[in-house]
């Protein structure tokens, strides 16, 4: 039996939690890096083309962040830099009140996903336009 997850109601009513897991950020803020917005609420299940495009960009961005184009000063690519030293920097989340969306991080957090889905990582609100 899966586990229930209660995040989703928790963000409807006004909570914002300090820390999510990068599994967490996935299924409940909107990852979209363009500037469309698909107007997906706290509490609500993406549409399966929401999370086909969630699923797509996060897959390019791990791409990427793979990518030795995607390299730092030391020469090692952000995936593995991640890998060998952690992320210890946080995910900027836009809150737009009843929508939150990701809005800086997308390669990190494609990078944390991939090696460690369930570690949770420091979250920065950030007060959006309501609209």
């Amino acid at each position: 039996m899966a586990k229930k997850d209660n995040l989703g109601k928790e963000l409807a009513e006004g909570n914002r939690p300090m820390f999510m897991t990068a599994g967490e950020i996935v299924k409940h803020i909107n990852l979209n890096d363009s500037s469309q917005r698909y107007g997906v609420n706290f509490g609500e299940d993406k549409s399966p083309d929401l999370k086909s495009r969630d699923k797509t960009t996060m897959r390019r961005k791990l791409r990427q962040s793979r990518s030795s184009a995607d390299s730092n000063a030391h020469g090692a690519g952000l995936h593995e830099s991640i890998k060998t030293q952690g992320f210890k920097g946080r995910f900027n989340i836009t809150d737009y009140g009843h929508e939150g969306r990701l809005f800086e991080g997308h390669h990190r957090l494609a990078a944390q996903r991939n090696l460690n889905p369930k570690q949770f990582n420091s979250i920065n609100w950030v007060k959006g336009l309501n609209y």
